[in-house]
């Protein structure tokens, strides 16, 4: 006759929901963490890639360009970059206004507009797609 389970019970979901979510944001934070790494390895690359060529060109010889994967891999980041910078430039250009909550009341301010912590569609459907817990 009793429909709900018992207190324990609830506990070791509660429990069990409150691990769930916490590996999922630090799944999220690692990613996160992960493409800011490769996007400053990517802008150190290209800056040294660019003096390197420079200085050959002042010698005469010829640069090496490393394999097409990597240049590829490199390429679609530097545009998922730029569509970041783009979109938050919008946004700040349309003057977005948003609420939160700060104490008991609800502020208006402008928004910050963090576009890097926000995943993109390829990883977040990578996301969703692979179970959370197993």
């Amino acid at each position: 006759m009793n429909e709900f389970p018992s207190f324990p019970m609830q506990i070791v979901n509660i429990v069990y929901l409150e691990d769930k979510l916490n590996k999922s944001k630090s799944q999220i934070t690692e990613k996160l963490m992960e493409r800011r790494r490769e996007d400053v390895r990517d802008q150190m690359i290209e800056l040294s890639s660019k003096q390197a060529t420079g200085a050959v060109a002042a010698q005469g010889g010829v640069a090496v360009v490393d394999g097409g994967a990597a240049e590829a891999a490199r390429q679609r980041r530097s545009a998922e970059r730029e569509g970041r910078r783009r979109r938050r430039q919008q946004a700040r250009a349309s003057g977005h206004k948003q609420t939160s909550k700060v104490g008991r009341g609800n502020v208006i301010h402008q928004a910050k507009l963090f576009l890097d912590f926000v995943l993109t569609s390829v990883a977040s459907s990578a996301a969703q797609r692979r179970p959370l817990l197993r």
